[in-house]
């Protein structure tokens, strides 16, 4: 499945900060899904092929493995603890980290640039729906609930912006399914309007089914009236 996003009224020179809201319904007990949001930079100092994304691979047995990686030439690894070389075979910068997951929870994933090193760029996630409850309850433990967890950090070696639109994806990514497509697992998430530190208006739709299963597995797309969200449940 693919979809976009954009900020309407976005600054020409580019954001600095996009947090990108995530709800998984329904997943398999074992790892296999992969739900992101590309996106991309105002400049990229003449550089082909730069860009990156953040998403996250929930399971069911309650592991969520969150990534954030960019794509290109000249990029290095700031925490080094999580990250490592290379982006999905080609080059770049890799960053994951595994956090505890619960179905049906609001993650909160997001992507900002470091306020002294303008060349930095970090990824983070945090449980909404935990933080939510917690403070709701005036639970001693909200402080530590709300604090994102860093993903990780990547130097790309120049000064930009984020742009204003991209677009997302959910990925199934073993590379061999039981029964072909008629074995692809049931899945169910939905993607919300991304937003940004300042509250600029934003959308997310046009969201369709692509790939080597499609029109081969049971797929429903489904997007809000007025482009709040988009919801894909595939599988059996």
């Amino acid at each position: 499945m693919s979809e976009s996003w954009a900020f309407q009224n976005a600054p020409a020179s580019g954001l600095t900060s996009i947090t990108f809201p995530f709800t998984v319904f329904s997943i398999p007990s074992a790892s296999g899904y992969f739900f992101a949001q590309q996106f991309s930079f105002v400049d990229t100092n003449n550089e082909s092929g730069q860009g990156a994304y953040i998403g996250m691979q929930p399971a069911g047995n309650g592991q969520n493995n969150a990534h954030f990686s960019f794509f290109g030439t000249g990029s290095s690894a700031v925490n080094s603890k999580n990250c490592t070389t290379g982006a999905d075979s080609g080059s770049g910068t890799t960053c994951q980290v595994v956090v505890p997951f619960v179905t049906g929870h609001q993650y909160n994933l997001t992507v900002y640039r470091d306020k002294h090193n303008p060349d930095v760029w970090h990824g983070e996630i945090v449980d909404y729906t935990a933080c939510q409850v917690a403070g709701s309850l005036n639970d001693s433990r909200a402080s530590s609930v709300c604090t994102p967890t860093e993903i990780g950090a990547w130097d790309i070696g120049y000064e930009t912006a984020l742009s204003s639109s991209q677009g997302g994806f959910v990925e199934y990514f073993p590379s061999e399914v039981a029964q072909g497509c008629s074995g692809l697992p049931y899945a169910d998430v939905e993607f919300m309007t991304p937003t940004t530190p300042s509250g600029l208006d934003s959308t997310v739709n046009n969201e369709y089914s692509y790939g080597g299963c499609n029109n081969q597995v049971n797929y429903s797309g489904s997007q809000s009236t007025h482009n709040l969200w988009v919801r894909a449940e595939t599988g059996w």
